[in-house]
């Protein structure tokens, strides 16, 4: 089976900073001028912000056909890309609440 991931060169994350940073388009408007698809822009933005990278938050820009959207975590507060409208909490506290509930569960903590 064909590999669909596509590498981003370090031109395009600039490109894709300037454009996420400095326009008011969204996701998809940035993908087509990119070539990429939307869902890979958005990805691409979660990657950056989690490396450190300076993105402004464009919440109710980065909505999508999957209704993907930046929405702020219900546990810790931060905001996240999440994947769908029921997904409230980030990956990281949801990593934390599976390890409490395992705990809960079988009394060693992972």
């Amino acid at each position: 089976m064909e590999d669909k991931r596509t590498t981003w060169t370090k031109e395009e994350e600039r490109e894709l900073v300037r454009l996420w940073n400095d326009t008011n388009l969204n996701g998809a408007e940035i993908g087509k001028a990119l070539a990429k698809n939307n869902k890979s822009v958005i990805a691409k933005v979660s990657r950056l912000k989690r490396r450190g990278v300076q993105l402004k938050l464009k919440r109710g820009k980065v909505k999508t056909n999957s209704e993907e959207a930046e929405r702020k975590c219900l546990r810790c507060r931060e905001y996240f890309l999440s994947e769908s409208r029921f997904n409230k909490i980030c990956k990281g506290c949801a990593k934390k609440n599976a390890s409490v509930f395992t705990e809960s569960m079988t009394g060693v903590l992972l």
